[in-house]
């Protein structure tokens, strides 16, 4: 009785999924799918990407189609590699979630309106034969926009977080990749500083309460200090996990 009374308690603060967000996971396939509802709006999308899509992938380990990128490399840089191409946060690998929030995905996600999208198929993928002659798909202008409208999530909008971004890194663009994703997720980007001194682990700067902080340390591994300024602090360990060094 006791240890069931642990293990509950230990998934339970394990869970990556709260009830209230957007919940976006990602099945590596083939082919791979990205699903995402909000249980605000009761409405969902599975995308099916093209096994020809060509992404840059984490870790420094350069572009792989996706048709053989779990081939490649380990499921976690598969799946973080998808994610940081599409410009999303995710809660979970579909294959590998926890079974609280396997138990969420099912409860909450029955009840939803689901929209289908072969990606392939639609004019967010622009093509072209690379120089093997084997054609390779690409995320189009249009992905940026549209994914915006996808993957926002009402419970984090409303909350209208102003965010701060401090690259630490000394390396450019990795605050913008970060402002990518904060700003998809239904937030604003006050700006996107450099910081003096690179830090090791990033932080996340915010408000307790706020459903919005929560999931951007979830979605970046951060630590979380409390404050009523909204800051993110990129530091080593996601240029690490970017460049693999």
């Amino acid at each position: 009785m006791l240890a069931g009374a642990i293990t509950l308690v230990v998934s339970y603060q394990e869970r990556r999924w709260e009830g209230r967000e957007r919940f976006t996971v990602i099945q590596l396939g083939p082919p791979v799918v990205v699903a995402s509802f909000d249980p605000q709006t009761g409405r969902g999308i599975k995308i099916e990407l093209p096994d020809e899509l060509e992404i840059e992938t984490v870790g420094g380990r350069g572009k792989w189609r996706l048709g053989v990128l779990l081939a490649a490399g380990e499921a976690q840089w598969a799946a973080d590699s998808v994610a940081e191409a599409l410009g999303v946060g995710y809660e979970g690998r579909a294959e590998d979630l926890g079974w609280i929030d396997r138990w969420g995905w099912w409860a909450r996600g029955r009840n939803v309106n689901w929209e289908e999208v072969a990606l392939g198929k639609t004019s967010l993928i622009s093509w072209e034969k690379g120089v093997d002659g084997v054609e390779a798909g690409h995320l189009a202008k249009g992905w940026e926009a549209r994914a915006d409208t996808w993957f926002v999530s009402q419970a984090i909008a409303q909350e209208q977080l102003r965010v701060k971004i401090v690259n630490t890194t000394g390396v450019a663009g990795l605050g913008s990749r970060v402002a990518r994703m904060v700003e998809r997720a239904g937030m604003k980007v006050a700006e996107v500083t450099t910081g003096v001194e690179e830090k090791q682990k990033c932080v996340v700067s915010g408000p307790a309460g706020s459903v919005g902080v929560r999931s951007l340390v979830r979605w970046l591994g951060c630590g979380w200090q409390k404050a009523d300024e909204t800051v993110v602090e990129v530091g080593a360990d996601y240029r690490r996990m970017l460049e693999g060094n």
